[in-house]
């Protein structure tokens, strides 16, 4: 690392030595270099000071990361600073075998602690990340007091076929996105994992294609009330499914019964109001037709017939009606009281 401004060309304190001239410090949460030789910069000058130069441990890596290339991973060195200084962040120039390899930006690095640095494409990997998709699958069921609980888990993943293509092996490092909703199934544990991504280790040999697949479950929970006269996919879903007790299929397939009953009644209520509307409809335009008569035609005597054969439909019908409401009443309480009293274990 340097500090300073740009190099001059007129001062010069010995940097082919390649010494360092600084010492660090810590001034409370902050770090200092305090410069051990004194430095004479004419004026209008700058210079360059050695502030490290020491080796660095490192391990060079391949980087793949989906949403930075869906295709090529990046050259990068995971950089350890095995250095007793602390790394101020900033640009750094990347050589690799004395050839140019690309720029990077580094954050700050305090002594012992680790960095990830990408610099450059790596086209001699190539990454085919594929998706799945596993449906919905009932893992328990649970009724209490007429509420049922349904807990499904639902599995996705991705598989990454990796091909080198490089005369020389490579270490590959793919990032997967962290999903906190979910859990990691397979692989069991990541290599690495940062706040954002998994990161897993793939040692790839000359010309060889590897894959990796990696298995996330999310388990979900839903509440639905059995009283709830919408709930009747549900119902019937755990009536017809084999992940439930005996016991409990026979509870929900009774209530399906009662409320198929109890929505017959309420149809035949709705057509016993519908028919009350209509011959009520139909007397009162019969009752306008007769202002406009003679009381001693033969079409008012039709029309005195009609109402008095209608008058006699209205009481049959509304005696019906009262018995119809009255049981679709005991129905309805029947069933809240069985749906309040269901109590179940899957």
């Amino acid at each position: 690392g340097m500090a300073g401004g740009a190099p001059s060309t007129t001062a010069h304190f010995g940097l082919r030595d390649q010494q360092a001239m600084a010492a660090g410090g810590k001034v409370g949460t902050l770090f200092q270099y305090a410069i051990n030789q004194p430095v004479s910069v004419p004026r209008q000058q700058s210079a360059m000071i050695p502030i490290i130069s020491s080796r660095i441990e490192g391990e060079k890596l391949s980087v793949y990361n989906a949403s930075a290339d869906a295709k090529y991973p990046m050259n990068a060195i995971q950089l350890k600073n095995s250095t007793a200084l602390h790394l101020m962040g900033g640009a750094i120039t990347v050589f690799d075998g004395g050839v140019y390899a690309g720029d990077a930006l580094i954050e700050d690095v305090v002594p012992g602690d680790e960095r990830l640095i990408s610099y450059a494409m790596d086209l001699a990997v190539e990454v085919d990340p594929r998706g799945d998709y596993t449906p919905d699958r009932l893992v328990a069921v649970k009724i209490v007091n007429g509420v049922m609980t349904v807990r499904q888990k639902v599995r996705s993943s991705v598989n990454y076929v990796v091909k080198n293509s490089a005369e020389e092996a490579k270490t590959l490092l793919i990032e997967h996105p962290v999903d906190e909703s979910a859990e990691l199934v397979e692989p069991k544990k990541a290599d690495e994992r940062t706040r954002d991504h998994y990161r897993f280790r793939l040692t790839l040999e000359p010309g060889q294609t590897r894959e990796l697949l990696v298995a996330e479950e999310t388990v979900r929970s839903e509440e639905v009330s059995l009283a709830d006269l919408d709930a009747d996919d549900a119902i019937e879903f755990l009536a017809s499914g084999g992940q439930i007790s005996d016991a409990m299929k026979a509870a929900v397939q009774k209530l399906i019964d009662m409320r198929g009953e109890l929505a017959a009644l309420v149809a035949q209520r709705e057509e016993k109001d519908t028919q009350i509307e209509e011959i009520g409809e139909e007397q009162g335009r019969i009752r306008e037709n007769m202002k406009e008569l003679d009381r001693q035609s033969e079409l008012y005597r039709k029309y005195v017939d009609k109402l008095t054969e209608q008058e006699g439909q209205l009481e049959k019908l509304s005696e019906e009606l009262r018995t119809t409401r009255a049981t679709e009443d005991e129905k309805q309480k029947a069933l809240a009281d069985y749906v309040a009293s269901l109590s179940f274990d899957k």
